[in-house]
């Protein structure tokens, strides 16, 4: 079994090894120094260390003094002291004029434990994201904590980074090669993206194994630094897999799930699923069990996953393919992906019985009438009634049972052709028990 470490450990371990290294190095801390590591350094270094007390929005003033001095100050304190109590100052003083401060924040996310929910701080990486100019990382282990120490002293501008209280699995070697900016593909796979940040890294991993039991191949992202995200690397994941899962011990608002999010909103539209602490603040208990009642752990990103592939992109799939082949067929295109994505849901064991056939179908359904009514949007030349007759044709003479509520119901602005589609398309329902050659000639 791999050694654990907590990464505020290797913080304090780095800082003392890149003391030696380079000699304009400071840290500062808030009356927390055993707690944060930084004791290490002041042991080491006492005339470069500097306890400013509890008075965090202090200890920021005094390392942009030592900023504009050529020093290059490691500002250190729980998370929720630093990134909550200090917003303003680390905003006004060090993001606005773009100083060379970094801020070293432990004891982050729900993993504090007993500490409670005064000190499990699940906010900071969306508040340090909207700093204009602010980079921010999120080490998955020791080694990677090291590297990111390393390599903010070399990046010249403020960066946040985020470290744990609980120990972690080490993951990575000696020879890891982080980089800012930089996501690492830690294994591949082709149903699902898996990207996650900090300690979920580890218990993305050992979902990827609960997928594979299941038939679902899942790639697992390391996204250390979430400002600025990856985007190339998101997008390539979203065109790969068709889904995503974002994984991270922090606020499902304003994190890691949103930034993947807003990448691919506008570039590659996916399913994504995010994984993290859902509005809602945390509670004291043992770190260990409070990772799975808040639903962080490798068992609640495996039941994302299936979510995320079930609802495959097909709606995204359908429009392109439908504005290649014109809005004519697009009913033939939609109606073929979408009896591909749930027999595939089916054969991999995503989902069995009546019920999970009808939420697959009402996915895959739903976006395919959604890329129709897009495509006929943008193609007003278009006849509205050009869609396949020959899919028209198979809709029944009635609306179906009256306690179903259709697509046109809720959304009346819909065309007579859009709806005769839906019909066709849930008709897929009742031949799910049918082979998959079958249903698609079908």
């Amino acid at each position: 079994m791999a050694d654990k470490i907590a990464t505020r450990e290797a913080y304090g371990k780095a800082l003392v090894e890149f003391g030696a290294k380079y000699d304009n190095l400071v840290v500062l801390d808030a009356d927390l120094a055993a707690a944060t590591k930084t004791g290490m350094f002041k042991k080491a270094y006492p005339d470069r260390f500097f306890d400013c007390g509890i008075a965090e929005n202090n200890m920021i003033g005094v390392a942009c003094g030592l900023s504009l001095s050529g020093k290059i100050p490691f500002a250190s304190s729980f998370a929720m002291f630093l990134a909550g109590r200090s917003f303003e100052q680390v905003r006004n003083s060090v993001g606005y004029p773009h100083l060379n401060v970094k801020l070293g924040a432990t004891h982050a996310g729900i993993t504090v434990g007993e500490d409670g929910a005064t000190h499990q701080c699940c906010e900071d990486i969306s508040l340090m994201r909207t700093i204009p100019g602010m980079t921010v990382i999120n080490p998955a282990d020791a080694t990677e904590a090291k590297k990111a120490v390393e390599a903010a002293i070399n990046f010249v501008g403020p960066v946040y980074l985020r470290f744990g209280r609980m120990a972690v699995p080490v993951l990575y070697g000696d020879d890891y090669d982080f980089q800012i900016g930089k996501g690492v593909v830690m294994a591949d796979g082709s149903d699902v993206s898996l990207i996650a940040t900090g300690i979920m890294v580890e218990q993305a991993l050992a979902a990827r194994e609960l997928l594979a039991a299941d038939g679902i191949k899942a790639s697992v992202v390391n996204m250390a630094t979430i400002k600025p995200l990856d985007e190339a690397l998101v997008l390539a994941e979203a065109a790969k897999c068709g889904a995503i899962v974002t994984c991270e011990e922090h606020s499902i608002i304003g994190g890691l799930g949103s930034a993947v999010c807003e990448a691919v909103a506008g570039n590659c539209p996916v399913p994504v699923k995010r994984v993290g602490v859902k509005d809602t603040f945390g509670r004291s208990g043992p770190a260990g069990e409070l990772v799975k009642y808040f639903g962080l752990d490798a068992e609640a990103i495996a039941a994302a996953a299936k979510e995320a592939v079930a609802g495959e992109a097909v709606g995204h799939i359908a429009a392109r393919e439908a504005a290649k082949a014109g809005v004519d067929t697009a009913a033939k295109v939609g109606a073929k992906t979408a009896a591909k994505a749930v027999t595939g849901a089916v054969s991999k064991k995503i989902m069995t019985g009546v019920v999970a056939t009808v939420l697959a179908v009402g996915a895959v359904t739903g976006g395919t009438v959604a890329a129709v009514h897009a495509v006929n949007q943008t193609k007003e030349e278009a006849p509205r009634e050009s869609v396949s007759t020959a899919y028209a044709s198979k809709a029944p003479e009635k609306p179906h049972d009256d306690d179903i509520v259709l697509p046109h119901d809720r959304h009346p602005q819909l065309s007579q052709t859009e709806r005769e589609a839906y019909r066709a398309y849930l008709e897929l329902l009742e031949r799910v028990a049918l082979p998959e050659e079958e249903l698609l000639e079908r």
